[in-house]
This record gives C-alpha cells, structure tokens and sequence, in this order.
C-alpha cells in the first residue's frame, strides 16, 4: 500500500513538472498571438507584485489588456519551499534583460520576435516602476503601453490612466 501511494505521489509531482511551461516555451505561444508579448516578473511574497494583478484583473482592466497583448506572468525571486513556484528559465531571462536588480513587479514589452520594445524601468533609467502608482510612475507605464500597443484607442488609454491615477491615490493617500 505505501508503495502504491509513493507510486501515485511521484506520478502527481511528475505531472506538475511536466505540465509547467518553461519560459522559452512560453515565448514561443505568445509570438504565435500576434499580439504584443508583456512579460510581468513577480514572487508570491511581493504585495506590489499583487496589487499590479489585481489591478491588471479588474473587469475594465482586463478586456483591453487581452485585446492588445499576450500577457506573462513569471515568478522569480522565490526562497525556501515557494522556489518551486519560480518558472524555469525566467531568473536567466532577468538576467538577459539586465533586471535583477530592478525588484519586483518588473515587465518587458516584446514584439513578435522577441525584441524588446521597451521595460518597466523608468525611462530608460535602472529606476523601475513597480506598480504605478505616482504620477511619474504611472506616465512611464503608459508609455510603455502605448509602445506596445500603439492602436490602442485614446479611451482605452485613458480607462487604464484614470483607474491608475484613482488606484494611487488610494495607496499614496
């Protein structure tokens, strides 16, 4: 009997790896979209990694979010019995994008084949943006957005500008 449920707990665990998509492959699926690849790095214990989520999942967030981009969510940076979490090949792509030191949430834009359009880092500088939650911080998002997005309608840049700028005041309040 305990071999027959070691048996069954080593076919679980072999599943789970097998079904957690590295993040190459994950590049891959996206390019084939068509959209605009944005890749949001973040850990379970990042509370601005959260609120970014959150934010991102809100019924008038999401819609144009998923009309304009294919949207990666990584997790890095992970320690102790959370490192599972981390999705392979992700900290070796911070590292290509030259933002491990950048913390958490961090994002990059990429077109179809894989180019950076642009990041999270404040323009152009190792600052990075976080959850924009300022009035600087939240200009360099949208930015960023519309480099990635650049049919996105003035109403919808301004539907994620206006909830931005209320969501801040929430928090810098």
């Amino acid at each position: 009997m305990r071999r027959l449920i070691n048996i069954l707990a080593l076919s679980v665990l072999v599943g789970s790896f097998a079904s957690a998509q590295d993040a190459t492959s994950q590049l891959k699926a996206a390019a084939k979209t068509g959209k605009t690849t944005f890749v949001l790095f973040h850990a379970s214990w990042c509370g601005w990694c959260h609120k970014l989520e959150d934010f991102l999942a809100t019924k008038e967030i999401k819609p144009i979010m998923d009309k304009h981009f294919t949207t990666l969510w990584w997790d890095v940076m992970e320690q102790g019995d959370k490192k599972s979490l981390e999705t392979p090949g992700a900290a070796e792509y911070m590292k290509t994008w030259k933002a491990t030191t950048a913390g958490l949430p961090w994002g990059i834009m990429l077109d179809r084949k894989g180019k950076s359009i642009g990041n999270m880092f404040k323009d152009g500088v190792k600052d990075n943006t976080g959850y924009p939650a300022s009035a600087d911080e939240i200009a360099t998002f949208m930015k960023l957005l519309a480099k990635g997005a650049p049919k996105m309608t003035a109403a919808e840049k301004s539907t994620i500008e206006n909830a931005l700028v209320e969501a801040g005041k929430k928090i810098n309040h």
